[in-house]
C-alpha cells in the first residue's frame, strides 16, 4: 500500500472508530436498562413494603405502649382503693403518705384523691381539694360505675392551686379512677388520679426515638369521635382536618392503630395515626434508582472506551464488533433475599414468615399435621434502651436473635417481627390438640431458656428474658390476622402474669 493510500484510510478508520464506540455505548445503555428494569421493580416492591411495615410496627408499638401505661396507672388506682378498703377507718395522714409515695414512683401524677360516695374529697395529695365537692366531675360519676380512663381536659378545680405551664398554655389532665367497695360490694367512694397530659407526649416521643432515632415521623392521636387529642410535632396546635381526611392525604406512608383498653368498659376508643412523607420513607428507593442510572452510565462509558481502544488496535471492523464486552450479571435471587431479610439480625423479616404461615395454614386444612405460632416479646427492652443506649439495645437484639436461631434445629422458622418482637412458626406437630400443645410448650420453654442467658455487652452483662404468646393453627379454619391477634393477646397475658413465661391462647 502506498503512503498516499495509507493517509487516505486514516480518516476512514477514525470515523469508524467513533461510530462503533458510540453505537456500542448506546446499545449497552438500552440492554442494561431493559435487563435492570425487572430487578428494580422487584426491589422497589420490597422497599415500599418495608417502608409500610416500618410505620405499621411503629403505630402498633405506640398503641401498645399507651395501653400498657394507661392500664398500669388505672391499676394503681385499683390497688390504692383496695388498700383503703382493707382498713376499717384509714387515717388521712397515712393515705396522704401512700399517695405521696405513689407520686414519688410516678412523677406524672398531678393529683391523687379519695372521695366518699357523695363526692366529697376526704383525703388528697398535698391536701389539695380536701373537703371540696367533686360530684359534678365526669371522673367521679364514671368511677362510681367501675374502672375509668378518660380523655384529656383542661384543669378546672386544680387550676388555681398548681403552677401554670412555662409556655402559658392551660394545664391539661388525663383522669384515671376506680371505685371503693365494702364487704357487701356497695360503692363507698372513688379513688382517682389526674395525670399530666405531657406524660402521654413523653411516652410517644420515647417510643418514636427508640424506633427511629433522629429520623422524624408524624404521630397523631384522636379520640373516639375523631377529634384530635395530640400532634407530636405541634402539641399546642392540633390538626384542622378530620381524621379520615388526614389518613387519606396523598404523599404519605400511613399506618393507623386503634387502642384497646380494658377500662372503661366500652373501651377508650383512641386512634393512633403514624405517617411519613414519601420523600423520606422511600429515600432508599430513590437512592437505588440514582445508583442504577449512574451504574448504567458508567458501564456505557467503559464500553465506549474499550471499543475506542480496540478499534484503534484492530484492522477488522468485524473483530471490533466481536470484541464488545458483556455487562456483568446481577442476581435477582440475591435482591429478593435482601428484601425478605432483617438487616440488623440477619433473620427473615415479618413478611417472609407470613408467607410460611399462609402455607402452613393451607397444609393444616388437610389435618395431617399441626402447627403453632409463637410471638416472643423481650421484657423491659425499652428500659434497657433508655438506660444503656440504642447501640446496646441493638447488640441485645443480635444476640437474642442468634439464640432463637438455634431453635431451627427443632423444626422452627424464626423471624424478626420488628422492634423487640420475634415470631416462631413450628410445624409437623402431632395433629391431636393435646400433643400439639405439649410440643409447642416444649419449643416455647426452649426459647425462654435460651433468652435467659446473660448478654455480654461493652458496659457489663445483662439478662433480657421474654414473654411468649402461643397460638395453635388448629384445623386450618384460622386466618393469618386471627393467629397474630391470638398470639398477641396470649403474650400480653404472659406479661401481666409476671413476664418470663409462655401463655397458650385459649
Amino acid at each position: 500500500m502506498t503512503t498516499k493510500h495509507m493517509h487516505e484510510r486514516v480518516p476512514l478508520l477514525q470515523g469508524a472508530r467513533a461510530r462503533i464506540a458510540a453505537g456500542l455505548a448506546g446499545l449497552c445503555i438500552v440492554l442494561g436498562m431493559a435487563w435492570l428494569a425487572p430487578l428494580y421493580l422487584r426491589l422497589e416492591q420490597g422497599l415500599r413494603a418495608s417502608a409500610q411495615q416500618s410505620v405499621n410496627v411503629l403505630a402498633d408499638d405506640v398503641a401498645r405502649q399507651l395501653v400498657e401505661d394507661l392500664t398500669s396507672r388505672q391499676r394503681e388506682m385499683v390497688l390504692m382503693s383496695e388498700m383503703v378498703c382493707s382498713h376499717a377507718a384509714p387515717d388521712g395522714r397515712v393515705l396522704r403518705k401512700a399517695m405521696d409515695g405513689l407520686r414519688g414512683q410516678q412523677a406524672e401524677y398531678a393529683w391523687i384523691g379519695l372521695t366518699d360516695a357523695q363526692g366529697r374529697v376526704v383525703a388528697a395529695l398535698d391536701g389539695l381539694l380536701e373537703g371540696a365537692d367533686v360530684s359534678k366531675r365526669p371522673w367521679f360519676a364514671a368511677g362510681l360505675r367501675g374502672g375509668f380512663v378518660g380523655d384529656p381536659h383542661d384543669a378546672v378545680l386544680l387550676a388555681r392551686y398548681l403552677a401554670p405551664r412555662p409556655n402559658g398554655e392551660p394545664l391539661r389532665f388525663l383522669d384515671v379512677a376506680a371505685p371503693l367497695r365494702d364487704d357487701k360490694g356497695a360503692v363507698t367512694g372513688v379513688m382517682a388520679g389526674h395525670l399530666h397530659w405531657d406524660w402521654v407526649h413523653r411516652i410517644i416521643t420515647e417510643t418514636v426515638t427508640r424506633h427511629r432515632g433522629d429520623r422524624p415521623v408524624e404521630v397523631f392521636v384522636a379520640n373516639r369521635k375523631g377529634d384530635w387529642l395530640l400532634d407530636l410535632d405541634s402539641p399546642q396546635k392540633l390538626p384542622t382536618v378530620p381524621l379520615q381526611a388526614l389518613r387519606a392525604e396523598s404523599g404519605y406512608v400511613v399506618a393507623v392503630q386503634k387502642l384497646a383498653t380494658a377500662p372503661p368498659a366500652d373501651n377508650l376508643g383512641w386512634t393512633v395515626v403514624v405517617r411519613e412523607p414519601h420523600a423520606q420513607a422511600h429515600a432508599p428507593l430513590h437512592q437505588m434508582r440514582r445508583l442504577l442510572l449512574v451504574f448504567a452510565a458508567l458501564l456505557a462509558g467503559l464500553v465506549a472506551l474499550l471499543a475506542w481502544w480496540v478499534v484503534g488496535r484492530a484492522a477488522s471492523p468485524r473483530a471490533l464488533v466481536g470484541a464488545a464486552p458483556m455487562a456483568p450479571a446481577w442476581s435477582g435471587a440475591e435482591l429478593d433475599r435482601m428484601a425478605q431479610t432483617d438487616r440488623l439480625t440477619g433473620l427473615p423479616n415479618r413478611g417472609k414468615l407470613l408467607v410460611h404461615l399462609q402455607q402452613a395454614l393451607a397444609r393444616a386444612q388437610t389435618g395431617s399435621a399441626g402447627a403453632a405460632l409463637l410471638l416472643v416479646d423481650l421484657d423491659n427492652f425499652g428500659q434497657l434502651n433508655q438506660d444503656r443506649g440504642q447501640e446496646a439495645g441493638d447488640q441485645v437484639l443480635i444476640l437474642q436473635a442468634a439464640r432463637l436461631r438455634r431453635l431451627e434445629g427443632m423444626g422452627a422458622v424464626v423471624a424478626r417481627a420488628g422492634g423487640d418482637k420475634f415470631l416462631l412458626l413450628t410445624e409437623e406437630l402431632d395433629p391431636s390438640p393435646a400433643t400439639g400443645r405439649e410440643r409447642a410448650q416444649v419449643v416455647a420453654e426452649a426459647a425462654l431458656a435460651a433468652l435467659r442467658e446473660p448478654c455480654m455487652l461493652q458496659g457489663g452483662a445483662c439478662i433480657v428474658h421474654a414473654s411468649i404468646g402461643i397460638a395453635l393453627l388448629g384445623d386450618g379454619s384460622a386466618t393469618v390476622d386471627g393467629l397474630l391477634q391470638s398470639a398477641e393477646r396470649a403474650m400480653r397475658q404472659a406479661k401481666q402474669q409476671g413476664k418470663d413465661r409462655a401463655v397458650l391462647a385459649t
